[in-house]
């Protein structure tokens, strides 16, 4: 494992994860193939230098694995570490291994910052009323925000874990970006538009309409002001956040986008599909430039390194 520089990380529905090694190959080779969950795997985070992630899943679990050694290292139980049900679950996470810290969500509708050196909550924060999709957080910033099923966006305060806004849609959120130096947050749900945050005054200042493209995953290059998004009509689009004109729409040659990840210095996007294909494509010839092999599930992240 340690004779490769660039990774490709997924996590499925069947609760495992794959490591695949980038090389000059269509297909390269699958390193590492560990069960993670034993239900869906919701999210994870690496630490690429180390190798070692933290993933949550649907099975209530929360798994700490070491990627060299392949092996957990340990694993949380949400009933064990907050108050709530055996049918509970923590969800999507953003991590900061360099800062030892995480905050995730949960079906409950909280989120939970958490110490990664002890794996254990240090605050809860309440303001969402269902399954929590997206997070972000600025450690520097002391700040964090959250897309819900709730049909709402929450910005926080991290320090005193109070809400700084709750900013409504009308439907459910699903994919979400935020950029907190500039207080700004893109933020996508089900028959919706797109809608443009600014975080300092908690207010929509702008609304996109990609007719048939309601994003599952948002990333956005915040120095160009270009959108990436992957939606359900197998598409990719690049779009650009002062016009909202489309300038680029990639043919995944898959069913339903769900997941995508972006290296915009080299051009290349990362998709994760529901008809069980992990692909890497270059944006700028539009063409397939490798195809990971993996067992037959629906991908729930990708992850480019």
């Amino acid at each position: 494992i340690d004779d490769w520089e660039h990774y490709v990380l997924a996590i499925d529905a069947s609760g495992r994860a794959f490591l695949f090694g980038r090389d000059d190959t269509k297909v390269p080779p699958c390193i590492r193939n560990p069960k993670m969950h034993q239900m869906t795997a919701l999210d994870i985070a690496m630490d690429w230098k180390s190798l070692r992630s933290v993933s949550t899943g649907l099975d209530s679990r929360m798994c700490f694995y070491d990627w060299k050694n392949d092996q957990p290292i340990h694993e949380l139980l949400f009933p064990k570490v907050v108050n709530g049900k055996v049918s509970d679950c923590f969800g999507a996470l953003d991590a900061s291994f360099e800062m030892e810290k995480m905050v995730v969500g949960s079906n409950t509708g909280h989120l939970y910052v958490m110490d990664l050196a002890t794996a254990k909550p240090v605050l809860a924060l309440h303001g969402h009323k269902s399954m929590i999709r997206r997070v972000k957080a600025s450690w520097s910033q002391n700040l964090a925000a959250s897309a819900s099923m709730d049909c709402h966006l929450n910005h926080y305060d991290l320090r005193n874990g109070k809400a700084i806004w709750k900013l409504p849609h009308n439907e459910r959120c699903d994919a979400m970006d935020v950029d907190f130096d500039r207080r700004l947050a893109l933020c996508a749900s089900k028959d919706d538009p797109i809608k443009l945050w600014d975080l300092k005054m908690g207010r929509c200042i702008k609304e996109f309409a990609i007719p048939g493209h309601w994003p599952n995953w948002i990333n956005v290059n915040w120095e160009t002001s270009v959108a990436c998004t992957g939606a359900d009509d197998n598409k990719v689009k690049l779009w650009d956040l002062e016009t909202g004109e489309v300038s680029q729409s990639l043919d995944c040659q898959h069913h339903l986008t769900q997941s995508l990840d972006v290296d915009w210095d080299n051009d290349l996007v990362l998709t994760g599909s529901f008809d069980f294909q992990i692909k890497l494509w270059d944006l700028k010839s539009a063409s397939l430039v490798q195809q990971f092999v993996q067992q037959q599930r629906c991908l729930s992240r990708v992850c480019l390194h």
